[in-house]
């Protein structure tokens, strides 16, 4: 008697906790480069009824400035909560902040991804002129890597700017170079 009811109960846990791993939000990682040839990095959530956000984006960027300078630096994005979500598949995200305007858009396909890229700075030159530096228009492609892979997706060190979004807020670190 006691095994009959001990059998259904355990049927019914295993059920209710197998079921949670299944229906929790998934996080993917992609990795690749721009077609300047700098990385390039996201980290994609995928929810419960396949509706995708941007949790996280790394890059290192070349930007090439109005006084024949370039700028390289790498820079860090991390979005809380389920993150800036996807049309779809389909990534568009325009920042602009105080120095800085960021443009990517893209398509997240299951092992594939591609979109296009940019980054505009304001700076100063050496005789503290105003200028513009950017990369221009570039494309990216990126390939889907195991989620441990995140940390080598941007350069080796510390990002030169790093962002957390949260909401509407923007709160940006940069390291003193």
């Amino acid at each position: 008697m006691r095994r009959a009811a001990i059998v259904p109960l355990a049927v019914t846990l295993f059920v209710m906790l197998g079921a949670t791993p299944a229906t929790a939000a998934r996080i993917r990682a992609y990795a690749g480069e721009t077609s300047a040839g700098t990385k390039i990095g996201f980290r994609v959530r995928v929810g419960q009824q396949g509706q995708m956000s941007m949790k996280g984006l790394r890059f290192d960027a070349a930007l090439h400035c109005e006084d024949a300078t370039t700028l390289e630096y790498s820079s860090w994005w991390s979005f809380g909560g389920v993150g800036h979500r996807l049309d779809g598949r389909r990534l568009a995200f325009d920042e602009r902040f105080l120095y800085e305007a960021l443009h990517v858009t893209g398509v997240f396909r299951g092992q594939t991804a591609e979109g296009a890229f940019e980054v505009t700075w304001a700076t100063l030159t050496d005789t503290e002129e105003a200028q513009l530096c950017t990369t221009g228009n570039l494309t990216w492609t990126a390939d889907r890597v195991p989620r441990g892979r995140w940390a080598a997706l941007a350069s080796t060190g510390e990002p030169d700017v790093a962002h957390q979004v949260t909401g509407t807020r923007v709160r940006s670190v940069t390291r003193a170079g």
